[in-house]
């Protein structure tokens, strides 16, 4: 179950019930009472809710967990249920954790997320008409950088995020699967219009702001946007690769296209202006993710995107920590977590911080708690310190005297650094040989008859997680 905490600077309070001008019981206006310490605000029926991300975002700022945040934007039923769809299809284009949509690996987890833990998300999909206003919205709404979503006026205009969050929501099954034939025509204008003013302005919006239109279109056989990669529909992915674990296992990833400087200045400071209290430490990028900066190159030079499901949605991620470089542990000596129940992948600084990469966002270091994503479940991992790998050496054995021998390793994994050693009898002295090493292979030639024992060793982060040995024996 969720457990929502309480915030201490916070009393919650929202307006349960208010003094009507008369006792009709239809009448949709009720007076905005002066609770104070209120986080969401109520005039009437037929207006949007305001949150305090827009009245006191300091105070917003300040709230760390994700769940302390979803409870600081619950609304009761008894005021959800009077609110018309309008008003509610208008709160949810202004609702304060829209910033989720660039946050998680898949933008449908931010949608579903929202969906099931919302209360007003919840009210607003058993509207019969939620679809129709979603689509009235959307087809008057403007989409514009740096500004903040306004939804009063007759033409509203919509922050990027707001809009990305409204368009993707419009594209999951909840609603496509309820459009009827006369909000098919709209949806399909607001779709070629949307989409020819992106299609055409390359500078500004990069083939991520297609996708969700392309969602839209493939969820109701539109047949309206027709993107170049036959790989995916919206044209975010450009290429499939298969990378491997420090000791060899498959793990999928892929390249993306990029953001455009001014998607990523906006999607900057909108999580700067959301997590005042987190550090930015790389910039905002579709290249990688949390994933593939936590477990493959923590690096702001990498170029793949790693998701915690394979193509065939087998969760691939556990493959750096069984038999691998890392193993589990307590979270005291981990030195990398994995948010089980929020998709997310973290490295831990010695100074307690944390350091992940949110989403399409930047690269943060923050607080534990204080991210985008469920605490709940959380695994914890340590570098692996004892070899679970038996490495092979191959070579000539017997060999003659005072002849030169290669010997190599295999397989030779591009993750590990290769440490050789060798011994004559079992005991480190004398030394009758000459060794050298050149990290996958060596040379050796022997000076005396006897028994040569070569170990090498596969390190990773100069621990050893791999173990080879080869007997040479040296002839008269």
């Amino acid at each position: 179950m969720k457990h929502f905490p309480i915030i201490t600077f916070l009393l919650f309070f929202i307006i349960l019930a208010c003094t009507k001008n008369n006792e009709d019981q239809s009448s949709p206006m009720y007076e905005n009472c002066s609770t104070l310490g209120r986080t969401v605000f109520y005039t009437s029926c037929d207006m949007p809710l305001g949150f305090i991300a827009s009245t006191d975002a300091a105070s917003w700022g300040n709230i760390i967990s994700l769940y302390d945040r979803l409870a600081a934007c619950e609304v009761p039923q008894t005021v959800l249920s009077k609110m018309t769809t309008e008003a509610l299809a208008q709160s949810i284009a202004q609702y304060p954790l829209n910033y989720l949509i660039f946050a998680y690996n898949d933008p449908y987890s931010a949608v579903d997320f929202l969906v099931k833990n919302s209360s007003i998300h919840k009210e607003f999909i058993q509207r019969e008409d939620n679809t129709h206003e979603l689509i009235r919205l959307l087809s008057r709404a403007t989409m514009k950088f740096d500004t903040k979503t306004n939804v009063s006026n007759t033409t509203p205009t919509l922050s990027y995020c707001d809009e990305m969050m409204l368009e993707y929501l419009m594209s999951s099954q909840e609603f496509s699967s309820r459009i009827n034939i006369k909000d098919r025509d709209a949806l399909a204008d607001m779709i070629l219009s949307k989409a020819t003013e992106r299609m055409s302005d390359t500078l500004h919006y990069s083939k991520h702001s297609i996708a969700p239109l392309a969602y839209i279109d493939t969820a109701n056989s539109l047949n309206i946007i027709h993107l170049e990669e036959p790989s995916t529909k919206s044209g975010e992915v450009v290429s499939h690769i298969t990378l491997s674990t420090p000791l060899g296992k498959p793990i999928h990833g892929f390249t993306r296209n990029e953001h455009t400087a001014k998607e990523i200045i906006d999607m900057t400071n909108w999580i700067t202006e959301n997590y005042p209290n987190a550090i930015i430490r790389g910039s905002a990028t579709a290249k990688y993710n949390c994933h593939s900066y936590a477990w493959y190159d923590n690096s702001t030079d990498n170029p793949y995107w790693i998701n915690q499901n394979d193509r065939s949605n087998v969760f691939q991620l556990s493959n750096y920590w069984t038999n691998d470089v890392y193993v589990s542990s307590d979270e005291a000596s981990a030195n990398r977590a994995f948010y089980a129940s929020g998709d997310h992948s973290a490295i831990i600084l010695s100074n307690g911080n944390y350091l992940s990469k949110w989403g399409d966002y930047p690269v943060m270091e923050h607080s534990k708690e204080y991210c985008p994503y469920s605490t709940q479940s959380m695994q914890f991992f340590k570098p692996r310190t004892t070899s679970c790998y038996t490495l092979q050496v191959s070579g000539p054995t017997p060999v003659s005297m005072n002849q030169l021998n290669q010997y190599y390793v295999s397989p030779s994994f591009d993750g590990l650094d290769y440490s050789w050693e060798v011994r004559f009898m079992d005991a480190p002295e004398p030394k009758p040989f000459d060794f050298s090493t050149y990290d996958n292979y060596s040379t050796l030639i022997c000076k005396d008859y006897g028994l040569f024992k070569i170990n090498v060793y596969g390190k990773y982060n100069g621990n050893t997680v791999a173990y080879g040995q080869l007997s040479v024996i040296a002839t008269p």
